[in-house]
C-alpha cells in the first residue's frame, strides 16, 4: 500500500457493492470498472479504489497504489509496463471483492465516500490534476437523504437546503479543482424513479459538487466518452 504517494494524475474511485446495485445497475458499473481497469490505470497515476456502503466514511480502501513512469536514472520501460498490468490485475480483484459482497444494507453512503475522497485528494499535494469516479446508481440513501423514498420532493429548494445544512455542519467535502465523472446512472430498482426525479437527482449532484468546488463533467449510464479520462 502506498497510500499518501503522489502521482501526475490522482484518481478516486468509489464503487458500491453488487447487492446495492439492483436490477441492471450492476452490469452498468461492473462494465464501467472493467473499462476504468483496462484504459484508466496509467504509468504516474495514484488510483485508490474504494467501496460505497452504509458506512463509507470509516471503511479501507481496496485498492491504492501510485503507479512508477518511465525515469531516465529511475523506472524503465520495462518496469513501467509490468507495473501498469499488475495495477491492471489489482485493480480487477477490487472489483472482485465488490461483486461477492451480495448481502446487507441497502444504505449507500455516497456524500461520506466522497468526503472519504476529498481527505485523501487534501493529503496529496504532489498531484497536478485529481479525478474523482463514482460508479453507483446515483441514489443516496443516508441519514443525509433518502433518494429511494417515493414521497420525498427532492426539488430544487430541497437540494439547496441539503447542501446548506451540509456547508452550515462542516461537512461538505473541499473538491476544488476535481473532475468528477458519474457512470452507473439508472433509474432505480425495477426503474421505478420516473424523469423528474432523475432529473432532480441529476442536479442535486450539478449543486452538491459545484458547491464543492468540483466540476461534475459526467453523468451517464456507462463511462464510455468521460472527458477527465483517457478514450
Amino acid at each position: 500500500m502506498l497510500a499518501g504517494c503522489s502521482g501526475e494524475t490522482h484518481v478516486e474511485v468509489l464503487a458500491s457493492n453488487h447487492h446495492q446495485a439492483r436490477g441492471n445497475a450492476w452490469p452498468l458499473e461492473r462494465d464501467a470498472f472493467l473499462q476504468l481497469a483496462n484504459t484508466g490505470i496509467q504509468p504516474g497515476w495514484h488510483i485508490v479504489v474504494s467501496p460505497i456502503s452504509e458506512r463509507s466514511f470509516a471503511l479501507q480502501a481496496l485498492y491504492d497504489e501510485a503507479l512508477p513512469a518511465y525515469s531516465f536514472v529511475g523506472t524503465n520501460f520495462y518496469q513501467q509496463d509490468l507495473a501498469k498490468k499488475k495495477g491492471q490485475a489489482d485493480v480487477k480483484k477490487a472489483l472482485a471483492v465488490l461483486d461477492a459482497n451480495r448481502a446487507g444494507s441497502d444504505r449507500t453512503e455516497i456524500i461520506a465516500a466522497i468526503g472519504s475522497a476529498a481527505k485523501r485528494f487534501g493529503g496529496d499535494k504532489g498531484s497536478s490534476k485529481k479525478i474523482l469516479v463514482i460508479l453507483s446508481s446515483g441514489f443516496e440513501q443516508s441519514s443525509v437523504i433518502n433518494m429511494a423514498d417515493y414521497h420525498l420532493d427532492l426539488n430544487e429548494a430541497t437540494a439547496k437546503h441539503i447542501v446548506e445544512h451540509l456547508q452550515q455542519l462542516g461537512t461538505m467535502p473541499q473538491l476544488s479543482g476535481v473532475d468528477v465523472c458519474m457512470a452507473g446512472i439508472t433509474a432505480g430498482d425495477h426503474q421505478w424513479a420516473d424523469q423528474k426525479r432523475l432529473v432532480n437527482i441529476e442536479h442535486f449532484w450539478e449543486l452538491f459538487f459545484t458547491s464543492a468546488g468540483a466540476n461534475l463533467v459526467w453523468y451517464e449510464p456507462t463511462l464510455k466518452g468521460c472527458p477527465a479520462l483517457p478514450r
